[in-house]
């Protein structure tokens, strides 16, 4: 192998070794090439210059990567390189880069060898298999294609062996289409898809194998069992000098059913033309209903059908059937799947009538009738419906889309042929009743020619103008019935009839009796087909008497709106929704609104929120009504107001007529009275309890007053160190709590005042509490809010001593257990009558100031039932309670002219208000008495008058030991014959108030008159005020309040005395 050119060798030539392997490389189609250790190119035949195109000068010496493609860079070629020389064979395919730019597929072998030089080298032996490549690559192409084409075509593809029929080969389409798997398919052959005999599908298969392409129709098998309608294009095809048959399958199911559903689509449309002229040729609604329901044979195949419309009941009926038992349409008459009322309802097919919720309840029915499926189709006019018509089938029908369409065309022609002969009957009645109308019409209808000239006139039009028939007046002009003076207004009135094509007015006219008349017309100018006037049309009607009654009712309108509009009392008119259209100045006044706002507003809109409107229903239904009812003005107070009204009827519209009444000062002075009366009942009660307690208090102060007086007594005569001193001491005690409960009898009655002094309340309250502070829960914490300064007050201070007390024991009572605080809290207020007024003792007391005390608490409160008791006596909310605490409290302050407030709810605590009236007296200190007694000692002579014994016997024992004589009388007249008798012996007389026979105040006169100058000394169960008040100004020389102490006694004599 070497760079110059060589001869070709002779024919015959003898070889050598050498010359034989170089003349054969140099012969080689494949390309030689040898390279040094480094990769540059030593050596290389013609070949292998042919396959990269280039010259032995442009190759040797250049590297090896001059022709190595993009895919082989410099290092993967001397990676190669190092390989071969490490001794490894090489062989590979590789991308050279011919010398003008295209590339060559090559398939290298290559090896180490030694070079001559004794270097390592590598020989490659090149083969160009760009050709070879390029077959592959349009092999893989035409696989590609007949992928696409087979594979991965939509349309089902077979390849079949023709001898047996057997499928070879079957693309994915076929396998979706047939159902089943490619595999599945492969086992099988035609005969398990294609339906036609054996023999056939031979004979067809030659015929196919004949021609170059051949089409058929067959029905083929799924694998579900569905039979298709399918084309079939068969060609053979040679595979490797076989003969196959390749079919395309199109499936035309579709195609001829539209096919088919198309003749069916014209044969109905021709049934439906023929319906619509039978319809309109028809004479009667049967008719119609008869061509309907052979139109639904003819057009559909169904032999039972049925028409039913609705009647005025709205319940459906059947008026034309066919293959129709009359049990079946006697158990299904009047049923509807649908609402009388629906708006467009829509048809309702049903496959399975049994188990269909709309047929479920005619079960035994329709099995009865052997019908399983049902078509509902609405008959509908502008979307009401009229009516339905009715398929039925014996075994289950699925309804298609055309069927419903037919169904629904029919079913819109049967609706228009129904609603077009009700029309034309309404038609020919309104014709009818149009004629009879003109005649019957009050109104005189006539019709002119446009001369003017009459050429119709009903019956009222004859009678107007003073004719018997309508035909006396055709053919007369119409002016000759117009009054001569407004002739010219008429001619006026038909220029612009002519011009606008009507006009309306008045026209004076006369009858031919000569009697002017005064009509009101209302005329149309008539047009023919072309537009052309031709005629008019008049309406005239005799206003005259109602000319003359409107004259009426404008006088006797305006003197009821002068009636309405003086009234006094509100006065308003309605319409039956309650809007106001009428309201007087009173009402205006009365509610504050303008005159504007009140028509603006409803007769519900007065109305307080509280208040239901049960009287505005009543008179609209028909009735005459009135109520109190409270309502609100425009300012939002509301007032008390009767409430009369009467339905009443105005140009045929129904109103309501009204009068509204403030009765608010009515309402006040009634609720006054009804107070008053409660208050005075309250104190009836109260002082008919008071006269019961007294009574008792008065009577049981007389026993304890002999009670105490053997007490003291006895203590006169015993030691201090007497064994019986203890027990006397204990009879003393309970004696005293005795007489507490008869004065809280006495406070209850009102009558429970002793000593009266003009105090500073504040100093009361001040002794009182810290008193009580010891007696009261520790738990709870007192609070004083004093007013310094306050007026005076006149009060009994044992009395309101006890009253602060059982204040404050309640409140530490209500706080039970629990941590709470009191609060005393005086004052002082002006209260008026109004406020006065809401107080416990609202005993006619006067305005002004007075000096409050208040005791409030933190306790449980109370509710309005236990409110409403709490000063009944014996009523008590204490387990141990008497019942007798607040009664006294209540009745010690009605005897002080005083009041009470109590505020309590439950949870929240309660507050007692005691209102005392302000004093102009001065101010006195507070100075407990002075109980301690001397020993007194008298010589005068007393008369002691008590009607009971045990009290005169120790009064008189008690005041022997003082050195005084004692004379003793039961009742007032022996004690004046026992005063006459010694009368300048006695110096005193212990006189009781009450007695039998002869009372203290007749006794006193008595005593008196026989001596001016006796000193008497009143002694009462009753309290000194009530008891003194009738010895005013005649010389009472003192008073002795019972139940009293021995050392009492003798103190008031002394006094008496000295």
């Amino acid at each position: 192998m070497v760079a110059k050119k060589k001869e070709s060798p002779a024919k015959g030539k003898k070889y050598t070794g050498e010359n034989f392997y170089e003349d054969l490389v140099e012969l080689s189609p494949m390309g030689f090439l040898i390279l040094d250790e480094k990769g540059v190119i030593v050596e290389a035949n013609p070949a292998y210059y042919k396959i990269t195109g280039y010259r032995s000068s442009e190759l040797i010496g250049r590297h090896i990567s001059i022709i190595s493609g993009n895919e082989s860079s410099k290092a993967v070629v001397n990676r190669n390189i190092r390989e071969i020389l490490s001794g490894k064979l090489l062989s590979h395919v590789v991308v050279s880069r011919r010398k003008d730019g295209r590339r060559a597929w090559v398939r290298l072998n290559e090896k180490r060898i030694t070079l001559p030089d004794g270097r390592p080298g590598i020989l490659s032996v090149a083969e160009d298999i760009s050709k070879q490549r390029e077959a592959e690559k349009q092999l893989l192409a035409s696989e590609e294609r007949f992928r696409k084409i087979f594979i991965d075509n939509k349309a089902p593809m077979l390849i079949v062996n023709p001898g047996n029929l057997q499928i070879l080969d079957a693309n994915p389409a076929a396998s979706r289409f047939y159902g089943y798997s490619r595999k599945k398919l492969f086992t099988m052959h035609m005969g398990q898809i294609n339906l036609v005999s054996v023999k056939e599908r031979k004979k067809m298969m030659v015929e196919a194998m004949s021609r170059p392409q051949t089409y058929f129709q067959f029905k083929h098998r799924l694998a579900s069992g569905e039979i298709r309608d399918v084309e079939v294009y068969a060609s053979p095809i040679e595979v490797a000098g076989e003969r196959f048959m390749f079919i395309i399958v199109h499936d035309i199911s579709e195609r001829r059913r539209s096919a088919e559903l198309l003749d069916l689509r014209l044969k109905q449309q021709e049934i439906l033309l023929k319906l619509s002229g039978a319809i309109s040729h028809a004479d009667s609604p049967e008719a119609i209903f008869k061509f309907a329901l052979n139109a639904l044979k003819d057009g559909l195949g169904v032999a039972r059908a049925s028409i039913l419309l609705m009647d005025e009941t709205k319940e459906m009926r059947f008026v034309a059937w066919m293959g129709l038992s009359a049990a079946y349409r006697r158990a299904v008459q009047g049923h509807s799947p649908w609402r009388p009322e629906a708006r467009n309802p829509k048809p309702l097919y049903i496959v399975n009538a049994a188990t269909h919720s709309k047929t479920r309840a005619y079960r035994s029915v329709l099995d009865k009738e052997s019908i399983q499926s049902i078509a509902f189709i609405p008959l509908t006019h502008r979307g009401r419906l009229m009516g339905k018509f009715m398929l039925y089938y014996n075994e289950r029908h699925s309804f298609s889309e055309f069927e419903k369409s037919f169904l629904q065309t029919l079913a819109n022609q049967l609706a228009i042929s129904v609603i077009r002969r009700k029309d034309e009957e309404k038609l020919r009645a309104s014709e009818q009743m149009h004629r009879s109308l003109i005649q019957a019409s009050p109104d005189a209808i006539m019709a002119l020619d446009m001369q003017g000239n009459i050429t119709f006139a009903n019956e009222k039009a004859a009678a107007l103008y003073g004719f018997k028939k309508p035909a006396s007046l055709i053919g007369r002009s119409g002016f000759d019935f117009v009054a001569r003076d407004h002739r010219h207004e008429v001619q006026t009135m038909i220029e612009t009839a002519v011009e606008k094509g009507e006009f309306h007015g008045i026209v004076y006219a006369v009858t031919q009796q000569g009697k002017p008349k005064t009509l009101e017309i209302n005329a149309i100018l008539m047009r023919d087909a072309e537009g052309k006037p031709y005629q008019f049309l008049s309406i005239g009607r005799d206003i005259s008497e109602r000319l003359q009654a409107q004259k009426k009712l404008a006088e006797s309108e305006r003197l009821f709106r002068i009636v309405v509009e003086e009234a006094q009392d509100g006065m308003a008119m309605a319409d039956i929704k309650g809007k106001y259209i009428l309201v007087n100045h009173a009402m205006e006044k009365m509610t504050g609104y303008s005159h504007q706002e009140l028509l603006n507003m409803t007769v519900f809109d007065l109305l307080a929120p509280e208040e239901d409107p049960v009287l505005f229903p009543r008179i609209v239904s028909g009735e005459k009504g009135r109520r109190t009812a409270l309502l609100k003005r425009k300012d939002g107070s509301i007032f008390h107001a009767e409430i009369s009204g009467f339905p009443i009827e105005i140009g045929g519209k129904s109103f309501v007529m009204g009068q509204v009444r403030d009765i608010s000062a009515v309402v006040a002075a009634e609720e006054e009275k009804r107070n008053l009366e409660l208050q005075i009942q309250h104190a009836q009660k109260m002082e008919s309890l008071g006269v019961l307690a007294g009574g008792i208090a008065h009577d049981f102060n007389n026993l304890l007053t002999g009670i105490l007086g053997n007490v003291g007594l006895t203590e006169m005569l015993l030691t201090q160190a007497h064994p019986a001193m203890q027990n006397v001491k204990s009879i003393e005690s309970s004696a005293m709590r005795a007489a507490d409960l008869c004065r809280q009898l006495l406070a209850y009655s009102g009558k429970g005042r002793f000593t009266v002094m003009s105090l500073d309340l504040n100093e009361i309250v001040e002794e009182i509490g810290t008193l009580l502070e010891s007696s009261i829960s520790r738990k709870v914490l007192m609070k004083y809010n004093l007013e310094k300064n306050l007026p005076a007050v006149e009060v009994d201070t044992a009395q309101i001593q006890q009253v602060i007390m059982n204040l404050i024991i309640n409140a530490s009572d209500a706080i039970g257990k629990k941590s709470g605080i009191v609060s005393v809290t005086t004052g002082v207020m002006d209260c008026d009558e109004n406020y006065l007024t809401e107080t416990y003792l609202d005993d006619k007391l006067k305005p002004g100031p007075y000096v409050y005390l208040e005791v409030s608490d933190t306790g449980v409160g109370m509710n309005e039932e236990t409110r409403q008791k709490i000063f009944d006596p014996f009523f008590s909310t204490k387990f141990t309670g008497r019942g007798l605490g607040l009664a006294a409290v209540l009745g010690i302050i009605r005897g002080h002219k005083g009041a009470i407030k109590v505020y309590s709810e439950p949870g929240k605590g309660s507050t007692f208000k005691i209102l005392f009236p302000v004093t102009d007296k001065a101010m006195e200190s507070l100075v407990k008495p002075d109980k301690q007694m001397d020993d007194w000692k008298s010589s005068g002579g007393v008369l002691i008058v008590d009607d009971e014994e045990t009290i005169r016997l120790l009064a008189a024992e008690t005041l022997k030991r003082t050195g005084m004589k004692t004379f003793i009388a039961h009742d007032g007249k022996e004690a004046l014959e026992l005063f006459k008798a010694h009368a300048a012996e006695i110096d005193v007389v212990l006189l009781d108030m009450t007695m039998p026979r002869m009372d203290g105040i007749e006794t006193f006169r008595e005593l008196r008159r026989i001596k001016a100058s006796v000193k008497v000394i009143l002694s009462s169960g009753y309290n000194e005020q009530d008891a003194t008040s009738q010895f005013v100004g005649k010389g009472l020389a003192a008073f002795l309040q019972k139940p009293y102490k021995a050392a009492q006694l003798v103190e008031v004599m002394r006094k008496v005395l000295k």
